[in-house]
């Protein structure tokens, strides 16, 4: 079977792909975080004025301050990219035809457990060897 693929739908793209950069932001803003948090703490010493003099102790809510604003940023600007690509992809398709894709159906190497079946029971019996209705 040949399928082709028309049109990809703007707003499902839109929500999964949002949710989807958000949790990578996250992830990125926590390795950014501890990064910084590592670097205030080594170059901290070097600057001995009492403006900098707590500069090397970012906190671990300051972290998590960062990896949330960092998934904010990167889910919404890469999600405007992503549905503007899905958008031209539409615009592509429509003129030179979308992305073909040969399906098939799956088959296993290994044996299908199949419950086994109770037997049917017989109809009750009737005197004369009628059965009831």
């Amino acid at each position: 079977m040949i399928y082709e693929v028309k049109r990809l739908d703007l707003m499902a793209i839109f929500k999964v792909s949002f949710l989807v950069y958000l949790v990578l932001g996250f992830l990125i803003g926590i390795v950014y975080g501890m990064v910084i948090m590592s670097m205030m703490t080594m170059i901290a010493p070097l600057l001995e004025t009492e403006v900098f003099s707590d500069f090397g102790q970012m906190s671990f809510a300051s972290t998590m301050l960062l990896a949330f604003i960092m998934s904010l940023f990167l889910a919404v600007v890469w999600s405007i990219l992503t549905v503007i690509a899905a958008g031209v992809y539409n615009v592509m398709a429509g003129w030179v035809g979308g992305i073909r894709l040969e399906l098939s159906q799956y088959q296993s190497n290994s044996p299908q457990f199949m419950p086994p079946q109770a037997p049917l029971a017989a109809p009750p019996q009737t005197p004369e060897g009628g059965t009831h209705a």
